[in-house]
């Protein structure tokens, strides 16, 4: 799930929830392009899909 923040466009953190697992990696953007995120080690696919569906992209030495 992706989060904006209130009169924001670029969401500012992705929460992943699976089982018993639980992340959130805050995300940063220039332009349309993710810049850096925080939380994590590599972005996990299923996030970058996401991103993608919204219009951003995403390099992809994001993931692993």
């Amino acid at each position: 799930m992706l989060h904006t923040r209130e009169g924001e466009q670029e969401p500012c953190c992705a929460e992943v929830i699976s089982g018993e697992h639980y992340a959130e990696i805050g995300l940063l953007f220039d332009g349309k392009e993710l810049s850096d995120y925080d939380g994590v080690f590599f972005l996990p696919r299923e996030i970058g899909t996401m991103l993608a569906d919204a219009g951003f992209s995403v390099p992809e030495e994001c993931f692993s």
